[in-house]
């Protein structure tokens, strides 16, 4: 008898494995990615699940990934000074990851931090960080992300025009 189950739970991973795996949509692949980035925000970045930003239907925004939003959320906490941001505040920077962030404190500590060309060798995204980050009191780059004159389309929000505006 055990045999049998055996056998059968054989059979069964060799018809899963041949059969292929429904391929998601665009906004479930998105959805997904989303969950994942914040799940990772949350296990390595220190970020609680009530500091996460969350749409009106409840969801995690697509527009931009999780880190982004809240970034863009919580505007009165950039930009950050690299010269003397703590440990926390820099992980919370958009494209800083957790090896960027070692990168730049033990650079911080030679004091050989001077432009974004040294934040690029050290593997910063700083076209990601541009406008959240200062350096010796001097903006790095520009925010290249600013909120939409319009609400995302996903979100199920009509826009509302008076006849007049496209004349």
């Amino acid at each position: 008898m055990a045999r049998d189950a055996a056998t059968a739970v054989r059979e069964a991973r060799r018809a899963s494995a041949r059969q292929a795996p429904e391929p998601l949509s665009f906004a479930e692949g998105l959805e997904k990615k989303r969950l994942i980035q914040a799940d990772h925000l949350l296990r390595e970045y220190g970020f609680t699940a009530d500091e996460l930003v969350y749409g009106r239907d409840g969801h995690l925004p697509l527009d931009h990934d999780p880190k982004l939003t809240w970034a863009l959320a919580n505007p009165g906490r950039f930009p950050v000074e690299l010269t003397t941001a703590s440990r926390e505040e820099l992980q919370r920077v958009p494209g800083f990851g957790p090896l960027a962030v070692e990168r730049i404190l033990a650079t911080r500590a030679r004091g050989s931090l001077r432009d974004a060309g040294d934040l690029k060798k050290l593997g910063v995204q700083v076209g990601r960080a541009g406008g959240f980050v200062t350096l010796r009191g001097r903006l790095i780059g520009i925010r290249a992300i600013q909120s939409p004159l319009f609400t995302s389309a996903a979100s199920g929000e009509l826009y509302e025009f008076s006849p007049g505006t496209f004349r």
